[in-house]
């Protein structure tokens, strides 16, 4: 897989940008590489995450990890980017404030 490969070439972390949302038929060998790896992050997506008061948060997680992947990730990052009027999404909150 491609985390044992990273693994093997001296990577420190391997963090995924991807969401881990639909269940396929490789995931218990993604979630056992990242168990033995011990360097991988997956993402989860909330649901409109908000600027108030001089930081973003956001009280609802819309897109969470399969079962397995949470117990295996190293840590838990997330994939908002909201876009700009024009559709296009140039920047992210590289902090978003959760529970």
């Amino acid at each position: 897989s491609l985390i044992q490969i990273l693994q093997a070439a001296g990577a420190k972390a391997v963090i995924f940008d991807v969401l881990f949302a639909d269940v396929g038929q490789h995931d218990a060998e993604v979630v056992d590489a990242a168990k033995k790896a011990q360097n991988t992050y997956f993402p989860i997506a909330f649901t409109d995450p908000e600027f108030r008061d001089g930081i973003v948060s956001a009280s609802k997680i819309q897109t969470d990890l399969l079962p397995g992947y949470r117990e295996a990730a190293r840590g838990i990052g997330f994939v908002n980017a909201k876009a700009d009027m024009d559709g296009k999404r140039r920047r992210a909150s590289p902090v978003i404030s959760f529970e």
